[in-house]
């Protein structure tokens, strides 16, 4: 009766008072191997592992083939950390005849109570599991090999054991976790390890087994292949014939691979001292502190080489031309005649274009510049249209591939909100000839600093965006990099440029960039990449500039990324309501499958929450009688109707924006609702040339073009 009382309290979790049962059986019957058992499991419960261990001591001295107590005290050293003695219990165990496996009743009720009654099933079981545990403890010791060799014969006693076979692959790629972590330090004197690799390493050491081990070991072999990019800044271009003076020169290396043994040399014009090899790391610059004398005067331009080795000892050079003005002495100028004879051999001045290209070009300024290019305001020569250049930094092998994989799917992109190509060739250097915008998002975020975005603003803003991501994902084209530095302004219009890191999703994902705040987690763990992930970074800066906070900061922002959760919007911004702060917080989701599916399913959420938005506005300019603003959300009604290819309520607003407008604009609208009529009718989905008709009229319409 103490027996069963035990075991009944012992299923109700009352450890304590089920000890005392089998206390009250062991002052009458000490020699009861199987109530020792019963104490133990008892005490393991309540943590009490050294008492278990001395109880299971005590059924071992009554019966030492007892293999459930030697599995029994196994599992208590485990849970002190002491996984030797626990492997030598368990080979104890394995060592047991069968028929030792005593307490069996008990044993069912404490690990199988569904057990099925057929003892050559239980037996298979039961020696699988202890070399299972066997395993696991080898496991904690380093023993990853010899582990592996336990889980084997797991598995061959019960081939269907899914235990065996999940924690085999577990220890399969812990194996393959170390040798990237042992390979990651030994490239830590060589390279600048991205964050993504890191923070994947310590995600598996937290326990998610579930990292992709071959894409990780991938990244990490095209890490190690990496070549060092060298940028090179003179920043003192005048020198006097024949006289020492001090040059100094910026070298920045723009790749994450160490260059080593940089040695610089200049061409024949300048003699040069105070030179020797030095080591400039992955993404870092340093500058150098030369002795510089000219042999000729004049402005001269001068080549200087960079040689160097990457970590592997092959030997790169690099050559740049700079050109270096040069006085005939310390006081006399430079003649005008001599200016001019220059001048006509260099790019002018305010281009920094070189000539073959700034010939097609006037009021040619500079208006940005990257890590990877600037970008120059001009006017075409041709036609006097205002266009954007882009060219690169530096000209070399990672710049032409880059130029290459960017300019290979933006061709293929041609709608509103995606920034125009106009031309690009590779002659007279790598360039692109793009729409000029007035601004980007970024600047408009930073001269809003000191006041909120409005809400409607910041939902146009992501609404009209996601329409030219949905354009590029219809072609099977992800961004991958969307920031708001990427997202360009024209009258109000976003326009995403910049997809140097776009890829056609069929493709493999390969040594992938990302700016670290707007990362999605698969960037960083380096999963599988899609649609999705532009949904996030999208997400991201909606979460931005409707709170005027980035969702993830700090920094170790990428742990941040993939393990925190974001305040709630609401938090930062007390007028964002419920609906609004889900349809921000659904896209940021940790797993992919937690997020809006498409663009398209972001897009509806929010066009119900701009409708609502937009029709209670309507409402007050109807009742104020203010004409003009029912014009402008009577356009803002029918644009969202028709991206969203709502072509009944499209047709509805179009009919009362014809009410307010007037002249050609009003007979423009007419034809315009003639084309939305005909597919409603025919049950045919909004054409992208009737989206970018009313674009064209809603414009007009709110500038005041409708006379």
């Amino acid at each position: 009766a103490w027996n069963e009382k035990g075991d009944a309290l012992y299923d109700l979790k009352k450890y304590e008072d089920a000890i005392h049962c089998y206390d009250t059986i062991l002052q009458i019957k000490p020699k009861r191997a199987d109530v020792w058992l019963r104490k133990a499991f008892a005490l393991r419960k309540l943590g009490k592992y050294q008492d278990a261990i001395d109880s299971f001591d005590k059924a071992l001295k009554i019966d030492a083939k007892f293999s459930r107590a030697w599995e029994g005290k196994g599992d208590a050293l485990c849970e002190l950390g002491k996984y030797e003695d626990a492997i030598n219990c368990y080979d104890k165990a394995l060592q047991a005849r069968p028929g030792s496996i005593t307490g069996r009743g008990f044993f069912k009720r404490i690990t199988l109570r569904k057990q099925d009654e057929d003892d050559a099933w239980f037996l298979k079981f039961w020696l699988s599991n202890i070399w299972c545990k066997k395993a696991q403890a080898l496991a904690k010791l380093g023993k990853y090999e010899d582990a592996i060799d336990c889980y084997d014969k797991a598995i061959e006693i019960d081939p269907d054991g899914r235990l065996a076979q999940r924690e085999k692959e577990d220890t399969e790629k812990q194996i393959k976790i170390l040798a990237v972590s042992s390979k990651v330090e030994q490239l830590q004197d060589k390279c600048v390890i991205p964050q993504s690799i890191h923070a994947q390493i310590k995600l598996f050491e937290e326990g998610d087994h579930e990292i992709d081990i071959e894409s990780l070991e991938s990244l990490l072999d095209q890490v190690e292949n990496t070549t060092p990019q060298l940028e090179l800044m003179l920043k003192h271009k005048h020198l006097t014939v024949n006289r020492w003076d001090q040059l100094e020169l910026e070298i920045r290396n723009t790749s994450i691979a160490h260059a080593f043994n940089l040695i610089p040399s200049f061409s024949d014009e300048i003699e040069m001292r105070r030179i020797k090899a030095v080591t400039v790391k992955g993404q870092q610059s340093i500058t150098l502190e030369l002795g510089a004398k000219a042999k000729i005067g004049g402005r001269i331009p001068v080549d200087i080489k960079l040689e160097f080795e990457d970590s592997k000892g092959n030997k790169h050079e690099q050559i740049h031309e700079e050109w270096i003005e040069v006085r005939e002495d310390a006081k006399a100028p430079i003649s005008s005649e001599e200016e001019i004879r220059w001048a006509q051999l260099t790019p002018r001045p305010d281009s920094a274009l070189p000539p073959g290209l700034a010939e097609n070009y006037h009021d040619i300024q500079l208006i940005g510049q990257g890590g990877f290019a600037r970008v120059f305001k001009a006017v075409r020569v041709r036609d006097n249209k205002e266009v954007a250049i882009k060219i690169p930094v530096s000209l070399d092998q990672a710049t032409g591939k880059t130029f290459i994989e960017e300019i290979k799917n933006w061709t293929r992109l041609n709608h509103p909100n995606i920034v125009k190509i106009y031309d690009y060739n590779v002659l007279p250097i790598p360039f692109f000839e793009m729409e000029l915008c007035d601004s980007s998002l970024d600047q408009y975020i930073k001269d809003n600093k000191d006041k909120r975005i409005q809400l409607n603003n910041a939902c146009w803003i992501v609404f009209n965006a996601a329409e030219g991501l949905k354009s590029a994902h219809s072609l099977k084209i992800i961004h991958r990099d969307l920031k708001p530095q990427n997202i360009l302004l024209k009258d109000g219009i976003p326009k995403l440029t910049d997809w140097g890191l776009s890829k056609v999703i069929t493709e493999s994902a390969g040594l992938s960039g990302f700016t670290p705040p707007y990362a999605a987690p698969e960037q960083i763990s380096g999963k599988q990449k899609d649609e999705r992930t532009d949904i996030w970074q999208l997400a991201v800066i909606f979460y931005q500039i409707t709170t005027g906070k980035l969702p993830f900061e700090g920094e170790d922002i990428a742990m941040s990324i993939v393990t925190k959760e974001p305040v709630r919007p609401s938090e930062l911004n007390p007028e964002i309501d419920p609906e609004l702060e889900e349809i921000i917080l659904k896209p940021i989701s940790k797993d992919p499958k937690g997020r809006y599916q498409s663009v398209r399913e972001f897009q509806m959420a929010l066009a119900k929450h701009l409708r609502i938005s937009v029709k209670e506005e309507l409402s007050k300019a109807v009742s104020a009688k203010d004409f003009s603003k029912s014009a402008y959300y009577c356009a803002d009604l029918l644009l969202v109707c028709l991206k969203i290819n709502d072509g009944v309520n499209a047709y509805k607003y179009i009919d009362d924006l014809i009410n307010y407008a007037k002249g050609d604009t009003k007979d423009e609208l007419i034809a315009l609702k003639d084309g939305i009529e005909r597919r409603v009718k025919q049950k045919d989905p909004i054409p992208a040339e009737i989206v970018n008709q009313a674009d064209i009229l809603v414009h007009k319409v709110k500038i005041g073009g409708n006379r």
